[in-house]
């Protein structure tokens, strides 16, 4: 199989590849309605702290943009704060009858003697204890619940049973509706629930709203552990859709979170907030950005709400947080999204042939850098190979959509094509022939455009690769960032040091061990140590979860994301895209070490490129966006550079 055989299986797979983006942008473009969410319990505190009333600031929020309340659970210390209940341990209840005359139906019990001090009791008016009593006793068990004249009786501790959450009742929703506002419900989880316990809480959550939203409170979902796969069956019998936290360390994340989204495919959707500890230290606009970026950039639909209320003196800070509401709103409409109910994203329905195809051109693009890389080091790939491992491409990828390891499958297909590609694309980009003057200026910016080329091409194989419902939400994502963008600069490194040599592999290894033997010179370890020093410094940068920005760069970003559609990645467009020119430059200039070293330093950037393709999360049309403006930038930056080696070219020392 010829080199001209496999060159013909890329553009094939990149056709396939293409219309496989296309479906999903297609897809995309539908889901567009955004559902912003208050966090009930906060809105209202902050509306009642400044003497407004609730019905008519709701009302304003449900004009500016506001779709839905967030209601928490019931329990008993809400239900005092309300005035439904009063509640406190038999202990304290007794002390307090020795030194004065205690209320019914306290009094009665105390004189009776029937207070008891490993037990709570609740009073309160019919309909209240009526729904209390109901609550208790699906959760705990009928065992230590009892009616006792005109109270409740629960075997129990005050700390656990006044957060323990009850579930929600219809009425807790009707004054929001009242105001146009959804309701979406907060549940938490109780370590002790049933069966029994959580078909009564399910109930009352389609008793509440129809098509229930749930997004869980505290570090747990309702049901971990041990009856999330009944839990989730419940959820969809009924309707329920999933309201998964968007977080950014393990640490943050809920506990069952990512079994339940499993089980509860496809009723799933994203949700952004930002907690109360970091609205403490941000500006209203920053707040802003952050929203309008989650839904725009993350195709996250639900955005979840609550008050800033650090906010500076001399405006009432409920006035603020309706202007930040306003301000979300109105970004939000002008970059094409609506106001509305969110709604789980569709699975993604691509025909399997189109992805056997598209992974039959990836695995011919490797071969492509595989055989570059033999013939660099002096040998050669087994022509029968080819076929061999195309075959397996193939049959891999036909196998692996029935089972459940596609994901996975996909995933490691996906990076060894990221790896080949982003070495690929600066290696061919490279000019082949001396030039001098305009013409060597020319190959900069023509080496910069053929790398990048290249490395959308991967990315396009790469995002067609992992175009499944998993990987658009996020719950899946590209497997080894960090080795996407190690192995192509070594890569880069092999096929260019030894390139357009004589000899075979021994020569390689004799040269290479010659060039380990040689003495270390200062400047050359430091320059070793530089080197490594910036590598870790990129590598800690690279993924979500990363190093924290320098003010400088933040304060970039932020001038970046105002002026740009998509802001582009640092690495790429300030670092990897000028580098690749000038590495052009050299290499027209017949300056091999030069170009050597500034093309490695350039493959961060056909790296950076392929790994934007990879996250399925960000809207393809954004993705498109983000890679054109890195180019753009790249290309203009790379001008004093190229200055500076052009004027070095015309020393005498250096002709």
């Amino acid at each position: 199989m010829t080199r001209r055989v496999l060159a013909w299986l890329v553009v094939l797979g990149l056709v396939a590849s293409a219309a496989v983006l296309a479906t999903r942008h297609r897809l995309e473009s539908r889901y567009r309605a955004v559902e912003i969410v208050l966090d009930g319990d906060d809105w209202v505190a902050l509306i009642r702290r400044e003497g407004r009333p609730v019905s008519s600031v709701m009302a304003d929020l449900r004009r500016r943009g506001a779709v839905s309340v967030a209601l928490s659970d019931n329990t008993l210390k809400k239900l005092v704060e309300e005035g439904a209940v009063s509640y406190a341990g038999g202990g304290p209840l007794a002390s307090s009858g020795r030194l004065a005359a205690l209320r019914e139906p306290f009094a009665g019990l105390w004189a009776r003697g029937e207070l008891r001090a490993d037990a709570v009791y609740i009073s309160g008016p019919p309909e209240a204890m009526a729904f209390v009593s109901g609550r208790l006793t699906a959760l705990l068990g009928p065992d230590r619940v009892r009616a006792l004249n005109g109270a409740i009786e629960v075997l129990g501790t005050v700390p656990d049973l006044e957060e323990l959450g009850l579930g929600f009742r219809p009425a807790d929703a009707a004054p929001y509706r009242a105001s146009g506002l959804e309701v979406v419900l907060r549940p938490r989880n109780f370590r002790g629930l049933t069966s029994e316990g959580l078909s009564v809480m399910v109930q009352s959550y389609a008793a509440t709203t129809s098509s229930p939203i749930l997004i869980f409170a505290l570090t747990e979902v309702l049901g971990y552990e041990g009856l999330l796969a009944e839990a989730a069956a419940a959820y969809q019998q009924a309707g329920v859709r999933y309201g998964r936290i968007e977080v950014f360390t393990a640490r943050r994340k809920q506990k069952g979170e990512d079994h339940l989204t499993a089980l509860m495919r496809p009723s799933v959707i994203r949700v952004f907030s930002i907690t109360p500890e970091e609205l403490l230290v941000l500006r209203p606009g920053e707040v802003v950005d952050k929203f309008v970026r989650a839904a725009a950039e993350r195709n996250i639909r639900l955005l979840y709400l609550r008050p800033l209320l650090a906010t500076s003196a001399g405006t009432p800070a409920l006035e603020i947080n309706l202007g930040v509401l306003e301000a979300i709103t109105s970004e939000l409409r002008a970059l094409g999204f609506a106001p509305g109910r969110a709604r789980p994203l569709p699975p993604l329905e691509v025909p399997a042939p189109l992805i056997w195809v598209a992974a039959l051109g990836a695995a011919a693009l490797g071969l492509l850098v595989v055989d570059d890389l033999a013939r660099a080091l002096g040998t050669r790939v087994p022509r029968g190979a080819y076929g061999v491992v195309l075959g397996a491409a193939v049959l891999l990828s036909v196998l692996a959509g029935f089972t459940r390891f596609d994901a996975l499958w996909r995933q490691v297909l996906s990076l060894a094509t990221a790896v080949a590609g982003a070495a690929g694309a600066t290696v061919w980009a490279l000019p082949r022939s001396r030039k001098s003057g305009a013409g060597a200026v020319a190959e900069g910016w023509f080496t910069l455009f053929r790398a990048a080329a290249v490395a959308a091409a991967t990315g396009i194989f790469v995002a067609a690769l992992l175009s499944r419902w998993e990987f658009m939400l996020a719950f899946s994502t590209f497997l080894g960032v960090k080795a996407a963008h190690v192995a192509p600069v070594v890569l880069v490194a092999l096929m260019l040091a030894f390139d357009r040599r004589e000899g075979d592999w021994r020569t390689t290894v004799h040269e290479l061990n010659d060039w380990v033997a040689q003495p270390l010179r200062m400047g050359a370890a430091l320059a070793v140590l530089a080197a490594g020093l910036a590598g870790v410094m990129l590598l800690a940068r690279t993924g979500n979860i990363s190093l924290p920005l320098a003010g400088a760069e933040e304060q970039l970003r932020t001038v970046l994301e105002n002026l740009l559609v998509a802001r582009p990645r640092t690495k790429e467009f300030l670092i990897g895209y000028p580098a690749l020119v000038v590495a052009g430059v050299a290499a027209s200039l017949g300056w091999r070490r030069v170009a050597l070293a500034f093309a490695l330093v350039g493959t961060i950037g056909t790296s950076g490129a392929i790994n934007s393709f990879s996250h399925l999360h960000t809207p393809l049309v954004y993705t498109l966006w983000r890679t054109g403006n890195a180019l753009l930038l790249g290309a203009a930056l790379a001008v004093p550079a190229v200055m500076v080696l052009l004027w070095l070219s015309r020393r005498p020392a250096r002709s």
